[in-house]
């Protein structure tokens, strides 16, 4: 497969799992490449050289593959540098389960978050890549990662043009960081 993939989902929606299964398909693929992008915060004010690192990082990297940030906030710039790639928007089945995960994965790492800000944001670029593939993209593919497992490795498959017995693996899962919660 010679098109790039891109995983535009947020943080705790699948972003590891769906780029271990790309591996696992032979499609050598980056997830959460922040750094090694030479991406700068705040993004809003590096924009176009973020934008600049992170296609010079693409074209020289290597993979086929690139998920989490910064593809997220790129998708639209992405697209244009690669109109024959594929994107998957990976989400969760309700805002309630994703907004769990978030706290309890970053609670671990004491970090704090803004209930209001993150959901705002997670609403609109959800809804904004929603809104830019729309329906009529065949090479876009919208997925809740707590569906059907097969279904959505199916899915993928499907997209990609890729025969495999394969599934999604389940890596970082809520459970794992909720067991000792009370």
């Amino acid at each position: 497969m010679d098109n790039k993939v891109f995983i535009v989902g947020d943080s705790r929606t699948g972003t590891t799992s769906v780029n271990s299964f790309l591996c696992n398909l032979n499609i050598l693929s980056k997830h959460y490449f922040v750094k090694e992008a030479n991406q700068l915060y705040p993004d809003e004010k590096n924009r176009r050289s973020n934008l600049k690192e992170l296609l010079k990082y693409i074209n020289n990297s290597g993979y086929q593959g690139f998920s989490d940030y910064p593809t997220r906030l790129y998708f639209k710039e992405l697209h244009a540098a690669y109109p024959e790639a594929y994107f998957i928007l990976t989400r969760r089945k309700s805002e309630e389960i994703w907004l769990k995960s978030m706290f309890s994965y970053f609670k671990n790492l004491n970090i704090k978050l803004d209930k209001k800000e993150i959901l705002s944001n997670y609403r609109r670029l959800n809804n904004d890549i929603e809104i830019y593939f729309g329906n009529s993209s065949n090479k876009f593919l919208s997925i809740a990662i707590d569906g059907s497992n097969s279904m959505n490795s199916k899915k993928i498959k499907e997209l990609l043009g890729i025969k495999s017995l394969i599934t999604i693996p389940h890596q970082n899962r809520l459970s794992d960081f909720v067991k000792n919660e009370t």
